[in-house]
């Protein structure tokens, strides 16, 4: 069974009240699919109570992201030397931040993950450069990129409470088996 079969199956049977386990059982005795990937797909399911309770962390997330589009696209229009480039780099550097905060606003498990992980990959070489050179203005910024990524952290680990750092939440890995119902 392909994945988006998958979680239109899980997707389903959740909204119609059935038990995350239950599910899990159901997915892992059809032919085709790993218990992990059930788990997977159970775990990324926006469930709509938490999504109605949290709501406001979701707008406040949303709008931080879009804050962070419009200082990308400022900075990137005041580094820009060429005309081309004026009208390039704002684009560019407003698409990312774009595309994150669509993803947060549709309850995408993934763009939580992707944020976090890119967060991750862009805080530790400005962090190191930042040891050579300290300055405030550059502390400041690096202060205000690790709290906006423990927000997203905070926001998703609310949202969705089944999923770990490497895997759902659900799933003990060696022996392949589901935990229980997280949330």
């Amino acid at each position: 069974m392909d994945h988006t079969n998958l979680q239109a199956q899980v997707d389903l049977m959740l909204n119609n009240g059935m038990d995350k386990l239950a599910v899990f059982r159901v997915l892992t005795e059809q032919k085709g699919v790993s218990p992990r990937k059930a788990a997977w797909c159970i775990a990324v399911h926006a469930d709509v109570f938490l999504i109605d309770r949290y709501g406001e962390l979701i707008d406040y997330l949303v709008w931080i992201v879009l804050l962070q589009a419009l200082a990308g696209a400022w900075l990137g229009y005041q580094l820009s030397h060429t005309p081309l480039m004026r009208m390039c780099m704002p684009l560019l550097a407003a698409s990312v931040p774009l595309l994150f905060a669509w993803g947060f606003f549709r309850n995408y498990a993934q763009a939580y993950n992707l944020y976090l992980l890119v967060a991750i990959c862009g805080v530790l070489p400005y962090g190191l450069l930042l040891m050579q050179f300290p300055s405030m203005f550059g502390f400041a910024l690096l202060s205000i990129h690790i709290l906006a990524s423990g927000y997203v952290w905070f926001v998703r680990r609310k949202i969705f409470p089944d999923i770990g750092w490497w895997g759902p939440r659900l799933f003990r890995h060696n022996k392949g088996t589901l935990i229980g119902q997280v949330g």
